[in-house]
């Protein structure tokens, strides 16, 4: 998108968020569908089924066309576990496992004490079981699929920008490691979340960040003549994992839900959405 003008002055882009960068990604997007309902995320070099879903090709009507996976947006939960049950069939996934999520810094480990369940009151899920598939569902907020493909661990976290602030991707590396993973062989994957260029936030988000770590200075931009900011989410949880020694490569980051609502659910763009998911199995 191009630089954007507040009260007539343009604000400059962040450096790695460009028109034509933009442009680009969402023809990319358009062209590379699986199924006209999927991207793959094909950055693991395990045996993993990693995905996540757009809005496209599904049963929900509007506000929620079509291809909403939540169930407590207000859709018709016969139409919702319609797009569930379609999921779950067009990759041949055994069981998915979701989450309530508050914005919390739970996370909570996928075994055999628990895998009998279907949903999960947490914000971050990680497993080291094969045949069970970690969802989390986003409509603006970041979803960090995360995986160690050396020790065969997985995640998929949740990243409002509250979460993030208390701390839920530490404790994913740390519910990772406790699981047999390594911090230093963990991969990430950034899927769809507000843009850098959309996301505005208060004085009260930026300096609860600052209070936690100066490394985070860069990750917002002061609007002129507002009290407002622009936050760069994916360069927030970036930010994080390599503070807390996680220094394998991060992947994706090129979306934004609120510009590309045609293709993703955005929050912010119509409150009443539906939601995104993105998942995580190991095969």
């Amino acid at each position: 998108m191009p630089n954007r003008t507040v009260n007539g002055v343009e604000v400059p882009p962040f450096d790695d968020w460009t028109q034509q960068h933009q442009s680009y990604v969402l023809d990319n997007l358009k062209h590379s569908l699986y199924l006209e309902r999927y991207m793959l995320i094909d950055c693991f070099d395990n045996d993993v089924t990693a995905f996540y879903t757009t809005r496209l090709n599904g049963y929900s009507n509007a506000p929620y066309d079509s291809f909403n996976l939540a169930l407590h947006v207000g859709d018709d939960p016969a139409l919702v576990e319609k797009n569930r049950a379609q999921l779950q069939a067009d990759f041949n996934l055994p069981k998915v496992c979701y989450m309530n999520q508050t914005h919390s810094n739970t996370v909570m480990v996928v075994d055999d004490l628990n895998n009998d369940e279907q949903c999960f009151d947490c914000d971050g899920l990680v497993t080291a079981q094969k045949g069970i598939a970690l969802a989390v569902m986003t409509a603006d907020c970041l979803p960090l699929i995360l995986c160690d493909d050396e020790n065969n661990v997985v995640g998929a976290i949740h990243c409002g920008w509250r979460g993030i602030q208390r701390g839920i991707i530490e404790n994913a590396i740390d519910a990772m490691e406790s699981v047999g993973a390594n911090r230093s062989s963990i991969k990430g994957f950034l899927g769809p979340a507000i843009g850098p260029h959309s996301f505005e936030v208060g004085s009260d988000v930026v300096e609860a960040f600052l209070q936690k770590g100066d490394f985070y200075q860069n990750c917002f931009f002061k609007l002129p003549n507002t009290q407002k900011y622009l936050c760069h989410i994916y360069r927030l949880a970036v930010k994080t994992l390599r503070n807390i020694k996680v220094e394998g490569p991060i992947f994706g980051g090129r979306a934004d839900t609120l510009t590309q609502s045609a293709v993703f659910y955005s929050y912010r763009k119509n409150n009443q959405t539906g939601r995104l998911a993105s998942v995580i199995c190991l095969n």
